[in-house]
């Protein structure tokens, strides 16, 4: 994937953002001077509507900080390509692009052996959603409760009171995140 693409997959799924909520996140909602770096899922990002904190791997920070280097270089190049879908050079969010940019990289995956189809449905194995799958997985079994793992993913049906609890206190999170 190039650059913007790594950085994009990588931050969703470290982060257990949705895609929507990834494409609508702004310079603003990053604190990259916390560790781990936090992100302010703000709640008109979101399916429920309710704000919430998530923060970035490691590995995730640093092919961020090398997109924010050519991000806005980028911007400008993007915004002379298209006279169909005009955009602005002036974007504020992390990720300029729409959901047909991402599509168009994931399914680049399509000419590597990740482009796997079930032999019995044809539908890819691996598709964005997987990314939240991924997380979803990872953090329990690194030691993050499952509801606080689901609370940082945005599913707040799920929660019990134990998140409620936290959700008012981010630096516990982080410490169960990192």
């Amino acid at each position: 994937m190039p650059l913007h693409g790594r950085a994009f997959a990588l931050a969703a799924s470290s982060s257990g953002m949705r895609l929507g909520e990834s494409l609508r996140l702004k310079l603003s909602d990053i604190e990259l001077d916390k560790e781990p770096v936090r992100i302010h899922i703000r709640r008109e990002y979101t399916k429920g509507g309710l704000a919430r904190p998530s923060f970035l791997s490691k590995e995730a920070v640093d092919v961020l900080r090398e997109w924010l280097k050519v991000r806005d270089k980028w911007l400008q190049a993007a915004s002379r390509k298209s006279h169909i879908y005009p955009k602005g050079a002036r974007d504020d969010r992390v990720f300029p692009f729409s959901h047909g940019t991402v599509y168009a990289m994931w399914h680049a995956l399509e000419k590597s052996r990740y482009a796997d189809r079930d032999p019995t449905t044809g539908i890819h194995k691996y598709h964005f959603h997987t990314l939240r799958k991924y997380f979803r997985s990872r953090l329990p079994r690194g030691g993050v409760p499952v509801d606080v793992t689901q609370g940082i993913m945005g599913e707040e049906g799920y929660l019990s009171a134990e998140y409620r609890r936290l959700k008012d206190d981010p630096e516990t999170m982080a410490k169960m995140y990192k």
